[in-house]
């Protein structure tokens, strides 16, 4: 296990998941500022959310890629675009910015997870939940801290936020190892016959994640 490219992995993971949490809790001075109605509000969370679905065309892009580009692009994107909510001076400038970040925080996943596992050598299972960890502190902790700086410190202000995201940028372009291993052709990877005897299972998770995640979501954006 190389522990810390994987421990920096984890904690870029903490940060693209915080940009991905940022507007819920800052989403009632967001409807005050621009006079939101809860329709227009709803749109939001949706358009985060929906960005995600992208994740599956992302992956097969990613599987063609010889680099790992979408690891630094999409925390870039997200880093970047998603503090913007705090100054956009209008709803379609702030759904620009989020429908942009979203994308930054659904690029960032899929080959970021492969290389947790790589990282993670002969303890695989300790090293995926050491990262995921990572992601699910970004998810849990972001809610806390957010409303107390968006209030103290002011949502003009918000774009300094995206100053820890740009030294793990720095620091993953630095010292993580971005070459992928598993080039792919793509041939197979349109179908899921390609993931052989393993399709079955991998649709049953992911229809009991998406499940999980659209409950999850839907009480908590509008808590």
């Amino acid at each position: 296990m190389r522990r810390l490219p994987l421990l920096l992995v984890s904690l870029a993971h903490f940060c693209v998941d915080s940009y991905a949490t940022m507007l819920a809790p800052v989403l009632p001075l967001v409807i005050d500022r621009l006079g939101l109605s809860l329709a227009s509000a709803g749109i939001l969370g949706t358009i985060v959310s929906a960005c995600n679905l992208s994740q599956p065309l992302l992956g097969i892009w990613a599987d063609r890629m010889r680099r790992r580009w979408l690891v630094v692009g999409g925390l870039g994107l997200a880093a970047v675009f998603t503090p913007l909510m705090g100054i956009a001076p209008t709803y379609y400038t702030l759904v620009a910015a989020l429908t942009i970040g979203g994308f930054g925080v659904a690029a960032f996943h899929p080959q970021v997870f492969s290389l947790a596992g790589e990282l993670s050598g002969d303890r695989r299972a300790f090293g995926i939940a050491l990262f995921i960890f990572g992601g699910t502190m970004g998810l849990g902790v972001t809610p806390l801290w957010m409303p107390y700086y968006a209030e103290q410190i002011g949502l003009d202000l918000l774009p300094l936020v995206t100053i820890p995201g740009i030294l793990f940028l720095l620091a993953v372009w630095r010292w993580i190892p971005l070459d992928n291993p598993h080039l792919s052709d793509g041939a197979a990877a349109v179908s899921l016959s390609g993931l052989g005897p393993a399709a079955g299972g991998l649709a049953i998770i992911t229809a009991v994640v998406v499940l999980r995640s659209v409950t999850g979501l839907g009480f908590g954006f509008f808590l």
